[in-house]
């Protein structure tokens, strides 16, 4: 995933995605327990997906955040 998703196109991102990428997504979104520790289906893999793809945007949007937090921070 290249692109970040912010809460504007959250929506339309997991719009284009199936069901399986979804439940994983809001998941982690959630901070729940990821369901699927070894994924054995397309399916499981989807949800794998979007359950990794979720917390490295969560990460890079903290990042970024704290980032801008700093260069604020050092007028």
């Amino acid at each position: 995933m290249s692109n970040v998703i912010t809460a504007p196109n959250r929506d339309t991102h997991l719009r284009t995605k199936n069901r399986f990428y979804q439940c994983g997504w809001l998941d982690a979104e959630r901070g729940d327990k990821e369901q699927v520790i070894t994924p054995t289906t397309a399916h499981e893999s989807d949800y794998k997906a979007g359950y990794y793809e979720s917390m490295s945007n969560l990460f890079t949007l903290e990042g970024q955040s704290q980032n801008e937090e700093d260069i604020n921070n050092s007028d």
